[in-house]
C-alpha cells in the first residue's frame, strides 16, 4: 500500500501532501466563514437600513395625515391673501358682491407702470346709497386681507325727496391694496 509510508522520504512526501491538503481544506474553510460572515454583515446592514427606511416612511405617513388633515386651514389661509400675481380671484369677488348688491362696479390697477405687482386697485361703485353703502360695509367682511383708503362718496344723481333717500345715486370711490403674507 503506497499509503503505509516505507521510508523517511515517503512519510515526508505524506507528511507535505498531508500538511498542504489540511492547510488547502483550512484555508478554504476559514476563507469561506469570512465569505459567509461579510455576507451576513452586509445583509444585517441592509436589514438595519430597512428597518430604518420603515421608521421613517411610518413618520412620513403620520406626517403626511396630519398635513391632510391641515389642508383645509392651509387653504383658507392661502385664501385670506390676494395674490398679486393671480388677481383674478380678488376681481371675480367684487364683481360678485357688486352684482348681489345691484350695483355698478369699476375696478381699475392703481400702479401706472405694467411692471410693478398687481396689488392696489381703486373701486368705483354706482347705484342707490342704501346699496353702495351695503357694498362698503361688506368690504369689510371680505374674503381677502385688503387695506382700504381715499373714500370718496358723491351723489351723483339729482336731489329726490327728503322722505326717501334710498332713490338718492350715488357713486363711491375707494382705494384697496392687498396685505401680503
Amino acid at each position: 500500500m503506497w499509503i503505509i509510508p516505507h521510508g523517511p522520504r515517503q512519510f515526508w512526501m505524506l507528511a507535505a501532501f498531508a500538511g498542504i491538503a489540511v492547510g488547502t481544506v483550512a484555508f478554504v474553510y476559514v476563507y469561506g466563514i469570512s465569505f459567509i460572515a461579510r455576507d451576513w454583515m452586509f445583509l444585517a446592514g441592509a436589514r438595519a437600513d430597512l428597518a430604518n427606511a420603515e421608521v421613517v416612511r411610518r413618520n412620513l405617513n403620520g406626517a403626511e395625515q396630519r398635513i391632510a388633515a391641515l389642508a383645509p386651514e392651509v387653504a383658507a389661509t392661502r385664501a385670506s391673501f390676494a395674490d398679486p400675481q393671480d388677481p383674478l380671484p380678488f376681481i371675480e369677488a367684487v364683481e360678485l358682491l357688486g352684482r348681489r348688491l345691484g350695483v355698478k362696479v369699476e375696478l381699475t390697477l392703481a400702479s401706472a407702470a405694467a411692471a410693478d405687482p398687481a396689488d392696489a386697485y381703486r373701486v368705483a361703485v354706482s347705484g342707490p346709497f342704501p346699496q353702495v353703502a351695503a357694498f362698503l360695509r361688506m368690504l369689510g367682511s371680505f374674503p381677502f386681507l385688503i387695506t382700504t383708503g381715499d373714500v370718496e362718496l358723491k351723489r351723483t344723481g339729482a336731489i329726490t325727496e327728503m322722505s326717501d333717500p334710498s332713490r338718492d345715486s350715488v357713486r363711491l370711490s375707494v382705494a384697496m391694496k392687498f396685505v401680503l403674507p
